[in-house]
């Protein structure tokens, strides 16, 4: 199972719960290191985890900050943010070799919360296979002073999303930059797109 799971529920009444999880190592855990639903203000940072079985770190509903870690290898995403609707932070992280996506900040569509107001912050993206970065229709983020490299598809994948923000990263060396599609509300400013194999950014509805 999970290595950390944090599960009281807002639906029953029960107080939200939090943890603090600092200078740990987690292996080939069989889900994530951590699960959190319907968790408070928890911080996760300088830690490893490596070979995940399912998302590295998968959030519900769920505040906190993710810092100075690194997520390696997960084979699902390395970071989910799941209908996280009052906002969440990663930051100055590694993200690297994920067989879905780095980060995905995704709706949680049966409990109607999108994710809203999520930072991804000063991080280094690398070999994740879907995406190193994927924000779908209905949630939106803020992408910031971020490097991104390395996707073997697009780098960055904005589906229809209301509203992501794009400041000042590096996208270099992916087969392709940055995907904008389905009448998503993108903008990019002080960001540099090098040395990709195909597409730097392509919009298209």
């Amino acid at each position: 199972g999970n290595a950390i799971d944090i599960r009281p529920s807002a639906a029953q009444g029960l107080p939200s719960g939090t943890v603090q999880v600092t200078g740990s190592v987690f292996n080939a855990q069989i889900c994530s290191a951590l699960a959190a639903s319907d968790a408070s203000n928890f911080l996760f940072a300088t830690s490893r985890v490596s070979g995940a079985q399912t998302d590295g770190i998968f959030l519900v509903n769920s505040t906190g900050v993710i810092e100075d870690s690194e997520i390696l290898n997960s084979l699902n995403s390395g970071v989910t943010f799941w209908g996280c609707a009052q906002g969440a932070t990663i930051q100055n992280s590694l993200i690297s070799g994920s067989t879905d996506q780095g980060v995905a900040v995704v709706a949680d569509t049966v409990n109607n919360r999108v994710s809203h107001n999520v930072q991804v912050v000063d991080n280094t993206f690398k070999n994740n296979v879907i995406a190193n970065i994927l924000v779908d229709n209905l949630s939106d983020a803020l992408v910031q002073g971020n490097i991104l490299t390395g996707a073997p598809d697009y780098s960055v994948r904005i589906h229809g999303s209301p509203g992501v923000s794009l400041i000042a990263d590096l996208h270099f060396k992916s087969y392709a930059g940055l995907e904008v599609k389905d009448g998503a509300n993108a903008s990019s400013a002080l960001s540099v797109f090098a040395e990709h194999d195909s597409t730097g950014a392509l919009v298209y509805t």
